[in-house]
């Protein structure tokens, strides 16, 4: 019985992983609109006594607190709704004692990922891309499927440590610095815990640079950035900017991709629908009380990530969780895998990993 809820998991898991490139068009509320409030309320409230990780206890609480006081209350309170479910699928995870078979039904998700762009890198992948020469992986856009690999090794890692190659071919197909610094990331913090000496790793650190730095300019990602008419730049400034407006409790979840269209003040050559930068968003959505809350849960996570280094018990296992993290917490900086709902259910699978990993050491 208890394999069978791995199996669910993992398909879900998986389900989510193989969705394409799509939009969501949400439609008016009806009369049904006000029992899901009801219905979602309660589940906020019951889930509170549930014994899985307090941060994850209060979250739907917390969030509809912010629904209520938001500046498009539809929106947040849908998105308020998305949450919950997220929450009870981390219940869901938590109840999970098999956790090799949703590693492995993952793994095949990675490798059928790596064949796609080794397809793509000699242009022989006609059946995935159906003659779009700019489809890109299983996600289809070149960024987001760049940003969905970083997660899947992540979470991988901790499963086997040779996935954490496979981003730089991610790189070299997708084209994408973000992807490029996540994976780098990933090999210092795992090479820094390997037999080097001192100038041995600086000499590693010194030539990563190098390569980050070179390929901001050749591939023309420096230009891009900091072109003050559409780019990330001027997106994290005019994001800042509507930040100070209602910096303590946000203009409310969901509505970045609503709201800052019509008041970042950027000429669109690409439609900002996100920040690129999960932390800025979630200062924009949920303002210095949602930012709070975040650090205190990543404060708790790193604490008993911490905690579990020093047990010779789960120190491979903690580290490797510690490097996943890592590069999960660095691709956020660069795109939003938050916001990917291919990447999502994968993000709460591995935080429940971490909660059960720490849970089955220290006999909780």
């Amino acid at each position: 019985m208890t394999k069978i809820l791995s199996y669910i998991v993992g398909s879900i898991i998986v389900g989510f992983c193989l969705l394409p490139h799509i939009n969501i068009n949400l439609m008016a509320p009806g009369e049904w609109f006000q029992y899901l409030v009801y219905l979602f309320g309660f589940a906020s409230v019951a889930i509170l006594y549930f014994k899985i990780n307090w941060f994850i206890r209060l979250l739907p609480a917390f969030c509809l607190i912010n629904a209520m006081m938001s500046y498009v209350p539809l929106l947040s309170m849908i998105a308020w709704m998305q949450i919950t479910v997220c929450c009870y699928f981390y219940v869901l995870c938590c109840r999970v004692k098999h956790f090799d078979i949703i590693f492995k039904m993952i793994q095949s998700v990675l490798v059928f990922t790596v064949i796609l762009y080794i397809m793509k890198l000699f242009g022989q992948e006609p059946i995935a891309n159906f003659g779009d020469n700019q489809y890109f992986g299983t996600n289809g856009q070149h960024m987001q499927s760049a940003s969905l690999t970083i997660i899947l090794t992540a979470v991988l890692i901790s499963h086997s440590r040779w996935n954490l190659g496979i981003p730089l071919l991610a790189v070299v197909i997708c084209n994408s610095l973000g992807a490029l610094i996540s994976a780098v990331i990933g090999v210092l913090i795992f090479l820094k815990n390997r037999v080097f000496s001192r100038k041995e790793f600086n000499t590693i650190f010194v030539l990563s640079l190098v390569l980050i730095i070179s390929t901001l300019g050749f591939t023309g990602k420096f230009v891009q950035n900091i072109n003050m008419g559409n780019s990330r730049i001027l997106t994290w400034i005019n994001t800042l900017r509507l930040c100070t407006e209602y910096p303590f409790f946000g203009w409310g979840i969901g509505t970045f991709k609503v709201l800052f269209p019509i008041y970042g003040k950027i000429e669109f050559a690409i439609p900002w629908k996100t920040t690129h930068n999960d932390y800025l968003q979630l200062l924009f959505e949920m303002g210095l009380t949602g930012m709070v809350f975040f650090l205190a849960f990543c404060t708790d996570l790193i604490y008993k990530m911490r905690k579990l280094i020093h047990r010779t018990i789960s120190k491979d296992k903690a580290f490797y969780a510690c490097i996943g993290l890592a590069m999960i917490a660095t691709n956020m900086l660069y795109h939003f895998p938050t916001k990917m709902i291919q990447a999502v259910p994968l993000i709460i699978f591995f935080l429940a990993y971490c909660q059960k990993l720490y849970e089955v050491t220290y006999g909780e």
